[in-house]
């Protein structure tokens, strides 16, 4: 048996943690209304290619996939990237060659 759950706290004014659980196919959870959204949002997604950036993908039955379970679970939780982006390489820094021509030298 495989599962797994995420957690977010959600809500305007009073935050509440909200809790979605995947087990082999099967999606429960702490609040009513995001269980019934996951399982809308696997219906509306019927036909599409769904899955992670690098897959594995689905086009029909996403729930039965954890992986693409994972990714809806995120999108109605709104799951947001908290660590910051990874710094960029310093730009090496360009010198141009002077010019050796001896075309416009003076004799």
């Amino acid at each position: 048996m495989t599962t797994f759950s995420l957690t977010a706290m959600q809500g305007k004014r009073r935050k509440h943690p909200v809790t979605l659980t995947w087990t082999d196919g099967v999606v429960t959870g702490s609040d009513k209304k995001a269980v019934a959204q996951m399982e809308q949002l696997a219906h509306d997604f019927d036909g599409a290619l769904l899955g992670p950036p690098n897959g594995p993908y689905t086009t029909e039955q996403h729930l039965a996939s954890p992986y693409t379970a994972r990714m809806l679970m995120l999108m109605v939780l709104r799951y947001k990237a908290t660590a910051p982006p990874a710094p960029f390489p310093a730009r090496p820094t360009l010198r141009l060659a002077r010019s050796t021509s001896t075309k416009d030298a003076q004799p």
